[in-house]
C-alpha cells in the first residue's frame, strides 16, 4: 500500500517536473517507466521504455522493458529485448530472464542452453538466482545436478 502511494507520488512529481522544471525526455521517460513498473502497470511501462529508447540506450531500461513484456505474455518480444542488453552474460538474473522468455515463447532448447551457460559461468549463485535457476530447470525437466539435463 505504502509502496503504491510512494510510486504514485513520484510519478506525479515526475510529470510536474517534466513540464515545469524542464527535465529531458530521457529523464522523464526513464523515471515514468520505472514508476509504472513499480506499480505493476506493465503496458504503460512498455510505452515509456519504448519512448526512452528512441532517445537513448540503457541496459536497465531494456531489462525493464523485457520484464514488462514477459509480465503481459509478450514472450517473443521479451526475448528480443533481453538479447539487446549489452552485458547480458555478466548479469545472471537477466540471462535467466532470457531463458524464461525463450521457454515461454516455445524455444525450450534455447532456454536449456541459457540455463546451462548461467550455471557454468556463475558457479556460486546468490539465493534469488539459485531459486530462479531451479524453477526454470524444473519447468524444463532438467535434472538438479546436470547443467545439460542429461
Amino acid at each position: 500500500m505504502l509502496k503504491n502511494i510512494v510510486a504514485r507520488s513520484r510519478l506525479a512529481f515526475n510529470e510536474i517536473s517534466y513540464w515545469v522544471i524542464g527535465r529531458t525526455p530521457e529523464e522523464h521517460h526513464a523515471n515514468a517507466a520505472y514508476f509504472r513498473y513499480q506499480l505493476g502497470h506493465y503496458r504503460k511501462c512498455i510505452e515509456q521504455c519504448t519512448k526512452y529508447l528512441e532517445y537513448s540506450q540503457s541496459d536497465q531500461v531494456k531489462t525493464m522493458l523485457a520484464y514488462s513484456q514477459g509480465a503481459i505474455g509478450q514472450w517473443e518480444q521479451a526475448a528480443l529485448a533481453y538479447r539487446s542488453v549489452s552485458n547480458l552474460w555478466e548479469q545472471p538474473m537477466v540471462a535467466l530472464g532470457l531463458a524464461e522468455a525463450e521457454l515461454r515463447a516455445g524455444n525450450e532448447d534455447e532456454a536449456r542452453k541459457i540455463v546451462a551457460t548461467v550455471e557454468v559461468s556463475h558457479a556460486q549463485p546468490p539465493y534469488d538466482r539459485a531459486a530462479a535457476t531451479e524453477r526454470l530447470k524444473r519447468d524444463l525437466g532438467m535434472s538438479a545436478t546436470s547443467p545439460t539435463g542429461s
